[in-house]
């Protein structure tokens, strides 16, 4: 009984979740051919990108340089 419950809501959430990939991603499409400088932090020898919403709010990302730890 509950296995089939969490199933749909699980999958409502996915929809969700993409659907505002997607309306947010056309938004702030960014113009071909044109670089886009990003803020970066480094800290403890991890790189974080900070980029800052219209909003004005800073979201924090965690990167991943390909490199050895």
């Amino acid at each position: 009984m509950l296995k089939s419950f969490h199933r749909p809501i699980h999958n409502l959430f996915l929809i969700i979740f993409f659907a505002l990939c997607c309306g947010c991603s056309s938004a702030t499409a960014q113009t071909s051919g044109k670089p886009l400088a990003l803020p970066v932090k480094y800290d403890e020898h991890r790189f974080y990108v900070q980029p800052v919403t219209k909003d004005g709010v800073t979201l924090n990302f965690f990167t991943d340089t390909g490199g050895g730890l």
